[in-house]
């Protein structure tokens, strides 16, 4: 059990004193707005078909600068996109209590939910909201289901990479982002890229791409260019 804990810790940049039942990785701590007539937290965000499910405090590592530091209190929005089309690059900003947040994000498939921790780490605030607007919406198609490429679990940060269109592949090159399985939501503005060289037909290669781990880790999009 040590070992596991040791390398979820080298991956997510955090080392924690956990019991057994407690989950590595981020933590989601939803905390109230305060909520008036003139300063309610937006259920949705202006111009766009993306709703607010929350304002929350963010604890965990983070990676939106890239470094995983050890944060507490950030704040988080909660985004859920309830559309038929993928947003590829977002950007929503928050006036809360005279100060602007904002919260990017990147590869929020269409039906799925995104935690954004705050870009410059702004604390959580109790307090109003004054303004709520779309600074960024970008869509396009992605994801992985037509890609011709299956993939499977191969221990804890392993996958299993198989070439199923019947022709050799150039290149492979897999998307993915932090995830939180309980809320069942993806994290933040950065999207992490890997890429396979030459793939047969039929040919099963097993990858282990940095920073992903099973459970805590979800691949958005699978490219493939043919010889």
């Amino acid at each position: 059990m040590l070992w596991l804990l040791a390398l979820i810790a080298s991956i997510f940049g955090v080392v924690r004193i956990m019991t057994p039942k407690t989950e590595p990785g981020p933590v989601f701590k939803p905390a109230q707005t305060e909520v008036s007539a003139s300063g309610a937290l937006p259920t949705c965000v202006p111009g766009t078909d993306l709703q607010i499910q929350a304002l929350v405090q963010y604890e965990g590592a983070y990676w939106e600068d890239g470094t995983g530091d050890y944060v507490s209190n950030v704040a988080a929005l909660m985004l859920y996109n309830p559309s038929d089309a993928g947003i590829t690059n977002g950007k929503v900003s928050l006036t809360l209590q005279e100060q602007e947040y904002l919260f990017a994000f990147t590869y929020l498939p269409a039906g799925g939910r995104i935690l954004v921790p705050e870009k410059n780490r702004l604390p959580y605030v109790r307090g109003r909201v004054t303004e709520c607007r779309c600074d960024e919406l970008i869509t396009g198609d992605f994801g992985t289901e037509d890609s011709g490429i299956a993939f499977t679990q191969n221990g804890l940060s392993g996958i299993l990479l198989e070439n199923t269109t019947g022709g050799e592949l150039k290149q492979v090159t897999l998307s993915y982002k932090l995830y939180l399985q309980e809320q069942d939501a993806l994290i933040g503005g950065r999207t992490y890229v890997f890429t396979v060289e030459s793939l047969s037909a039929g040919e099963i290669r097993e990858i282990v791409p940095p920073k992903f781990v099973w459970g805590y880790s979800a691949v958005v999009d699978i490219q493939t260019a043919e010889n």
